[in-house]
């Protein structure tokens, strides 16, 4: 290993350059201690609206994100539910079960969805509450109906044009 000074010689007098952090221009305002602890329950929430709307803010884990005091404090005091995100909360127990496939149809649809696992990622709440009650052949059945038929044409087009090449016809 090579060495840069040598035994019982000072290291060299040059100053180290410290690095900026990378969030040098992005500092919160820090909030004292019990800021939100003042609040009444009316001022908390619309102060919370307000910031939701102004950081377009989409569900409870981003207002956590953004402010986890102003979280933990609505938490405490039972009052996340008069927020309105932009994302609302789903109550897939509450809807029946052909309300719950259209809905899941529909949402595989406008996110081009193309299977299972899909649907999992883009929506593990919607995935969850299709398998337990045992519905996911009903949202996907008609997906994957057409998606074997294409595979089906597909095997049908190569098998005629490998019977077309070996007998030396031209492919039509």
């Amino acid at each position: 290993m090579k060495q840069l000074h040598k035994p019982g010689e000072a290291k060299s007098e040059t100053p180290s350059v410290k690095k900026e952090p990378l969030t040098e221009g992005l500092a919160k305002e820090k909030k004292p201690r019990g800021f939100y602890a003042k609040m009444s329950d009316d001022t908390l929430v619309q102060s919370a609206q307000k910031s939701i709307e102004e950081r377009k803010i989409r569900n409870r884990k981003g207002l956590e994100e953004a402010d986890r005091g102003m979280h933990s404090a609505l938490c405490e005091r039972h009052l996340l539910g008069r927020l309105e995100f932009k994302e609302n909360r789903r109550d897939w127990a509450s809807m029946s079960d052909d309300a719950l496939v259209q809905s899941a149809q529909k949402f595989i649809e406008e996110r081009k969805i193309r299977n299972r696992k899909g649907l999992e990622n883009a929506d593990p709440g919607m995935y969850r509450a299709l398998w337990v009650r045992h519905l996911l052949d009903r949202v996907f059945a008609p997906i994957e109906q057409a998606q074997e038929q294409a595979r089906k044409a597909e095997i049908d087009r190569q098998l005629r044009e490998g019977i077309d090449l070996y007998l030396g016809r031209e492919a039509a």
